[in-house]
């Protein structure tokens, strides 16, 4: 855990972009193996932060933002070949005016989300491997009344990724992969506590990717997609995207 203070002050009478920083961050995680195939994890984390400007002409941006994050993981390796990891996750973040009114344009707002993972593969051989990602986020936001805790929700998301790859080692300097990437996403807006769909994105193509050790200090990699896009009230196009990188360790 940690405290500190900001003060952001300066002598001229044309700035009243003076204000105080408060920060509060804490932290905790803890590990347990609970047989030779199972290792759990748990990590929780708050952080608090208050601004405060020291002119009247800013102060209607005080805030105070709270977020919070617990986020459980399990890894399961039945054996040597094969494993696998699922993280669950839950943050909610509060941004609330230290001057909000319902006279005001401003109002203080929650976003909350909710987020599974999946991260596993298996090895065929010494050479050839499966891996396999997904991964589920619902997140949603609302005006919130932070005096009696409730809220009133605008919009939320879902979104969906999977990726499938399938790797190989060529020697020992050489690593090609192949695979598909599939995303979703479906935006819905609230009409009271009415939910409806406003708006779909869906993209789907292969991927593709090489990573080359030159020598023990240099690695070159290339990264390569094709993305088949659609989504609501526009045509469907094509995206083909890559990417090189040159990593240099001393």
């Amino acid at each position: 855990g940690s405290g500190s203070l900001l003060r952001y002050d300066t002598p001229s009478t044309l700035n009243d972009d003076d204000r105080d920083e408060l920060w509060y961050i804490a932290s905790f995680a803890w590990s347990h193996r609970l047989n030779r195939h199972f290792i759990f994890w748990i990590q929780a984390n708050a952080n608090l932060n208050h601004l405060v400007y020291i002119f009247s002409s800013r102060s209607a941006d005080n805030t105070w933002n709270r977020v919070l994050r617990l986020a459980p993981r399990l890894a399961y390796s039945p054996s040597a070949e094969f494993t696998s990891t699922n993280t669950f996750e839950v943050l909610a973040n509060y941004t609330v005016y230290d001057f909000d009114s319902p006279s005001s344009g401003i109002r203080s707002f929650a976003f909350r989300q909710f987020s599974f993972t999946d991260s596993s593969g298996f090895d065929l051989t010494r050479r050839l491997r499966l891996e396999w990602f997904s991964g589920i986020k619902l997140y949603e936001q609302g005006e919130l009344r932070w005096a009696d805790f409730s809220e009133r929700p605008l919009t939320s998301f879902e979104d969906q990724t999977y990726v499938g790859t399938i790797r190989y080692l060529f020697g020992r300097s050489l690593l090609f992969s192949a695979g598909i990437r599939y995303f979703s996403q479906r935006r819905y807006l609230f009409r009271g506590q009415e939910r409806s769909l406003d708006h779909y994105l869906r993209s789907i193509g292969p991927v593709t990717g090489i990573v080359w050790n030159v020598g023990d200090h240099t690695e070159f990699s290339t990264k390569g997609w094709f993305e088949n896009q659609a989504q609501t009230g526009s045509a469907g196009r094509s995206f083909a995207n890559m990417t090189m990188s040159l990593m240099v360790h001393m």
